[in-house]
């Protein structure tokens, strides 16, 4: 399923387990407690959305987009997040062992120990 459009869907506890969703938008749905485990989500939209609890463990996220989205507690373990965008994502109490978030935009994420990163954050220069 490349580039489904689930914009604004209420799917909670919905199980995309070994799904290929590359591209798909998920902007402002609601994911809690969902399970995306061993999926393949290059690209994918999560802006906006509430991933409370959701679980994706091994999968594949380069690229995705979770600005502004909503991962208190989720599962992102031994996954691949790098060029992700995570800004301003809530990351509180989320597990992200093992996983690689190389070049990974984290610019006013809250991070698991409720730090706010810098990581990513463009220089802002006054004139």
């Amino acid at each position: 399923m490349e580039g489904v459009d689930f914009r604004y869907a209420t799917l909670p506890q919905t199980d995309f387990h070994l799904s290929y969703l590359v591209g798909a938008n998920f902007s402002n749905a609601n994911l809690a407690d969902a399970k995306l485990t061993e999926i393949n989500m290059k690209n994918a939209n999560f802006s906006g959305a509430n991933l409370t609890g959701t679980v994706f463990n091994s999968s594949y996220l380069v690229g995705v987009n979770l600005n502004d989205a909503t991962l208190d507690s989720a599962q992102l373990r031994d996954i691949n997040m790098s060029r992700a965008n995570l800004a301003g994502a809530n990351l509180h109490n989320a597990n992200l062992a093992d996983s690689n978030l190389d070049n990974a935009n984290l610019c006013g994420a809250i991070m698991p120990n409720d730090d706010i990163s810098q990581m990513g954050c463009a220089a802002i220069s006054v004139r």
